[in-house]
């Protein structure tokens, strides 16, 4: 509780700084064998993640022609 009660603070001049919580006894503890295994899944998924961001291609929606609206199919020449 001692790390949230000085990360919200309302102060900003008060509040606790990124580097000063990443040296807090809470973040720099070794987890628990449980945990560090399910942070190892997260970091293989978030890596598949980034793979698949990294390699796709983007822009490859068409532009609509002018004067079509979203989701309305083109009016037939009568």
């Amino acid at each position: 509780m001692d790390l949230l009660n000085k990360i919200f603070v309302i102060d900003q001049n008060q509040r606790i700084t990124v580097p000063n919580i990443k040296a807090h006894p809470w973040y720099t503890k070794p987890l628990l064998p449980k945990y560090e295994a399910a942070e190892a899944v997260l970091a293989k998924s978030q890596a598949e993640v980034d793979a698949y961001i990294a390699n796709r291609q983007l822009n490859t929606v068409r532009a609509r022609p002018p004067g079509r609206r979203a989701g309305r199919p083109a009016a037939r020449a009568r």
